[in-house]
């Protein structure tokens, strides 16, 4: 099975869905959304290739609940990678939100989330087992300090001569803002498009309809 994705319409379909807020409003701008993606489709892809597509589906775009089932996730993968070498970790539920701040972004999905991780976590994770605060049989708690807006990392073990608390300044590098410089190259390639004369395929594909774009 092959399964090929694009970001065509992307911007109509993260509109669409900012603009719906009742469950109805929802089920009817997916539909919108459906139309829109299929008819840029249309535009950017020959018919012969198109018709040899058994399913096209639009994706929702991503929820903070969902991002946030996601960071679960990770969180998950890394406190695996901990344990072996024999190190626990949990987080808090004030981390949770502020990893959910800097990872969370409707336009770019989960991607913004795996650098969150990175910049926030596993970062500090690795300066903690190399400066020697984290040792083997060891059990971490990771915090965030909204005052100071730092990462706080807390060694919950009793053992002596291991420094109990480990700070790490927030570097605000997980997130990305939703700029439009990508938004505008592609109004400029559809532009492009345009001014290009249509193909005799173009012609046919008007007068005889593909099955997935009637």
């Amino acid at each position: 099975m092959l399964v090929m994705t694009t970001n065509i319409a992307s911007r109509e379909i993260l509109e669409n869905f900012a603009r719906a807020k009742t469950p109805q409003a929802k089920i009817e701008a997916y539909e919108t959304v459906k139309k829109i993606a299929r008819k840029n489709l249309g535009k950017r892809f020959r018919p012969e290739f198109l018709n040899r597509l058994d399913e096209i589906v639009v994706f929702r775009p991503l929820g903070e609940s969902e991002v946030s089932k996601i960071a679960e996730n990770m969180l998950e993968d890394v406190s695996k990678r901990c344990l072996k070498k024999g190190v626990t970790i949990e987080c808090t539920a004030k981390f949770k939100l502020a990893l959910l701040r800097n990872g969370f972004s409707s336009k770019y999905g989960a991607r913004p989330m795996r650098r969150a991780i990175q910049s926030m976590v596993e970062n500090q994770l690795s300066e903690c087992l190399l400066s020697g605060f984290a040792l083997n049989g060891c059990s971490l708690s990771i915090d965030f300090n909204e005052e100071t807006n730092e990462i706080v990392v807390l060694n919950k073990s009793n053992e002596r001569g291991v420094d109990r608390k480990k700070s790490f300044s927030l570097a605000l590098s997980g997130g990305i803002e939703d700029y439009d410089d990508d938004e505008e190259e592609e109004e400029q390639e559809m532009e492009d498009e345009e001014t290009v004369p249509r193909s005799a395929n173009s012609s046919l594909a008007k007068e005889f309809p593909t099955p997935a774009f009637p």
